[in-house]
């Protein structure tokens, strides 16, 4: 179903990722709750109360979603890899959810303290700014690799592997397994056996691999072509 969805999608011309440009939404929407709140105590305006939980209701509704869209972009871009960003944007995200209920408790009571919810409100400020952080690490990260080249070839290999890859193996690095690098991998001997292990991985030294398999629908041959073609002339030197 969601491989369905994503491969519509790039027939459709859209190649980025769902979750991204949702994110605005709520984000946006706790920012305009923490600013009408502040402004509320500062001022005295207590009329400014409602808007303020228009807000926090509409970022906590939109949290829902907008979640939704991430994990099945974790599940496409990133093959369900539990990388460090993942799961700290996991943990904020659920933070975040708590904090935004707690506003809006706090908001039904007629005699709230406005320092109160001006509190809870800063740590979602806060941690909304965390989740923009870590986010924008699994975009560094997917994009290191993406400069330009000197050919169209090369530049279809960088892009399909900064795209693909480079979350999971930044600057041609393996995270999880350090000494299991892709630079130094023996599947880059030649292409069939590279495109053998990007159909069907298994680690080298014979554990379990967070690696998942990429199809023909989800990595055509000539984008694996591309991305070997890379590998061997950028990260081994040939």
């Amino acid at each position: 179903m969601i491989e369905s969805l994503y491969a519509y999608l790039r027939e459709m011309g859209y190649t980025h990722p769902l979750h991204a440009p949702m994110t605005h939404l709520p984000l946006g929407m706790i920012v305009g709750a923490f600013i009408f709140a502040l402004l509320g105590r500062l001022l005295g305006r207590p009329s400014l109360g409602p808007t303020t939980r228009h807000c926090t209701g509409l970022a906590l509704i939109s949290l829902f979603p907008t979640a939704g869209l991430g994990v099945m972009d974790w599940l496409h871009f990133y093959g369900g890899a539990w990388l460090f960003p993942i799961r700290m944007k996991i943990l904020l995200a659920a933070t975040l959810g708590v904090i935004l209920l707690i506003c809006l408790l706090l908001e039904r009571r007629v005699n709230v303290m406005r320092k109160t919810l001006v509190f809870f409100l800063t740590l979602g400020v806060l941690t909304s700014a965390g989740l923009g952080y870590f986010g924008g690490e699994l975009v560094f990260s997917r994009h290191k690799l993406s400069e330009p080249e000197s050919s169209k070839l090369e530049r279809e290999g960088a892009e399909a592997f900064a795209r693909m890859c480079a979350s999971c193996h930044p600057r041609g690095e393996n995270p999880f397994k350090p000494k299991l690098a892709p630079r130094n991998a023996p599947q880059l001997a030649d292409f069939d056996t590279f495109l053998s292990y990007i159909r069907n991985p298994s680690a080298r030294d014979g554990s379990n691999t967070v690696m998942p398999s990429f199809s023909e629908d989800r990595l055509p041959e000539a984008e694996v072509r591309a991305i070997y073609r890379y590998l061997v002339r950028e990260l081994k030197g040939s």
